[in-house]
């Protein structure tokens, strides 16, 4: 409001100084009060014509910002695809995958995509409160270069994951054992895995099931939401490819 009254004001007082002025160089111009120039200029329609003017150039304005206001979205930084999804029929596997997916991916950077795999020893699923799923549980983050999801960071997390059954086929995660780090490594595997220890050790040192296994998930997920790649790279490695 002070800018529209201050326009009109300057506005009305230039149109009075400039008429007062053509009477002659020897006339000296009328001197008003800002009261007066005010009231003719409301009474003469000059202040609404410039109220009009400067509402119409806000109203424009606001409707149209400047091109540099505008924020362009910044390749990368975001998970293209979205949150992932488990894309399988396995029920328990699913609430696997996506819990790992929820809880531990905000650990690492954002990427274009998460994808989780599970390399499962054994599930004892004889209490349905306390359905126990051994095995090693792994988060892998990448980015889309091209055809090819580069490796940008990864975690694996050996325990127990607890699940209740829910519903007919539906499961839930309530739990998760996972291994401690550093010397008490072992000391607290074969206290979560028990019998399943030596199962452990053995799935822990076979490279190549480790890696049939997560080239499977990646397949899966890739395929599920048609994301167009056919390979994944590690850093320092050769690309391998997803096809089966």
């Amino acid at each position: 409001m002070k800018k529209r009254l201050v326009f009109a004001l300057t506005f009305a007082l230039s149109i009075s100084l400039i008429a007062g002025c053509g009477e002659g160089a020897e006339s000296t111009a009328e001197v008003r009060t800002t009261a007066e120039v005010t009231t003719e200029a409301v009474e003469e329609g000059i202040f609404q014509e410039a109220v009009e003017v400067t509402e119409v150039a806000s109203e424009e304005s606001s409707e149209k910002p400047s091109e540099a206001a505008v924020e362009e979205p910044q390749a990368g930084g975001e998970w293209t695809y979205g949150d992932y999804s488990y894309p399988g029929d396995d029920t328990l596997l699913g609430a696997i995958q996506n819990y790992m997916a929820t809880e531990y991916s905000d650990y690492y950077a954002p990427a274009d995509v998460v994808i989780p795999y599970s390399r499962i020893v054994a599930i004892d699923s004889a209490d349905e409160n306390d359905v126990k799923a051994y095995g090693s549980f792994w988060i892998m983050t990448y980015n889309l270069d091209g055809e090819t999801l580069v490796n940008d960071a990864g975690g694996k997390y050996p325990g127990c994951i607890h699940l209740k059954k829910e519903g007919e086929d539906g499961y839930s995660v309530i739990s998760f054992d996972i291994v401690e780090d550093g010397s008490n490594y072992d000391e607290s595997a074969k206290k979560i895995f028990g019998d399943q220890y030596d199962s452990f050790v053995e799935m822990q040192s076979d490279d190549e099931d480790n890696a049939e296994v997560r080239r499977e998930f990646i397949y899966d997920y890739v395929s599920a939401n048609k994301i167009p790649v056919t390979q994944y790279q590690d850093y320092g490695w050769d690309p391998v490819s997803i096809t089966p």
